[in-house]
C-alpha cells in the first residue's frame, strides 16, 4: 500500500552486493575499481568489504550521517562524500592510500576535526567548503598548519612556500650535473681544486685560456 512504499522510500538504497553488481555493472566485485552511488539516498556506508580493490568511491548527495565501513579499503586512493548529513570527521583512519577527500556541503562544524585527517599520509587534495566549520576565521590558515602536505585545499592551491615544503623531497631527488670546466678555472684562484688538476691536460687547458683572457 501507498504507506509503505513511503516507508521503503525513506530507507532509501542499501549498499549490498546486488546494488553494488547494479551501478558498476560489474558480477564480480573485487574487480570493481570505481563505484559511483550518488543520488540514492543511501543512510549507511556498508558492505564494502565486498570491494577490496576500490580505489574510487563516489557516495555524494545522499543522507549518509556518519563515515563508516571503510576500513577495509586499503588501496582507496579518492573519497567523495559532498552533500551528505556527516557532523564529523571520523572513521578514515588506516586509509594509508587517500590522496583526495571531498567532503564539501556537509553539517561539518568543529574546526579541529581536520586534525584527524593528518593521519592519512597521501592527503593531497582537500574540499570542505561549505561546512559549518568554514565561517571560522582562522579556517584556512589552521588547516594549513595542520594539514601542511596538503597541495590544494577547497580548489585552491597552496602558496609558493608551502608548495615548496611540499616538494621538498623530490627537489632533494634531482641529481645536479658536474660543474663545467669554467667553475674549476674559478677555483684555480682559490686555490681549492689546482692540486687536482695540475698534470691533466685539462689544467693545461684552462690555464691557456685563463691566460688569453688576459691578454
Amino acid at each position: 500500500d501507498w504507506s509503505s512504499d513511503v516507508c521503503s522510500s525513506d530507507l532509501g538504497e542499501r549498499i549490498d552486493a546486488d546494488s553494488i553488481k547494479t551501478a558498476t555493472g560489474q558480477f564480480d566485485l573485487e574487480s570493481v575499481f570505481k563505484l559511483t552511488m550518488s543520488h540514492m539516498g543511501i543512510r549507511t556506508i556498508e558492505n564494502l568489504s565486498l570491494c577490496p580493490n576500490l580505489t574510487d568511491l563516489d557516495l555524494s548527495s545522499n543522507n549518509i550521517s556518519r563515515i563508516t565501513g571503510l576500513s577495509e579499503l586499503k588501496q582507496l586512493k579518492k573519497l567523495s562524500l559532498v552533500g551528505n548529513e556527516l557532523t564529523k570527521i571520523e572513521g578514515l583512519d588506516g586509509l594509508t592510500s587517500l590522496e583526495t577527500v571531498q567532503l564539501q556541503g556537509n553539517k561539518l562544524a568543529q574546526l579541529d576535526d581536520a586534525q584527524k585527517l593528518a593521519k592519512l599520509p597521501c592527503l593531497r587534495t582537500l574540499r570542505l567548503h561549505d561546512n559549518p566549520m568554514c565561517e571560522h576565521p582562522a579556517y584556512w590558515s589552521a588547516v594549513r598548519r595542520m594539514l601542511p602536505n596538503l597541495r590544494s585545499l577547497d580548489g585552491e592551491f597552496s602558496t609558493l612556500a608551502d608548495a615548496a615544503a611540499v616538494e621538498g623531497d623530490a627537489l632533494a631527488e634531482i641529481e645536479l650535473p658536474e660543474p663545467e670546466l669554467w667553475l674549476k678555472g674559478v677555483t684555480l684562484e682559490t686555490g681549492e681544486a689546482g692540486a687536482e688538476l695540475a698534470g691533466t691536460e685539462e689544467f693545461q687547458k684552462v690555464v691557456t685560456d685563463r691566460s688569453e683572457e688576459h691578454t
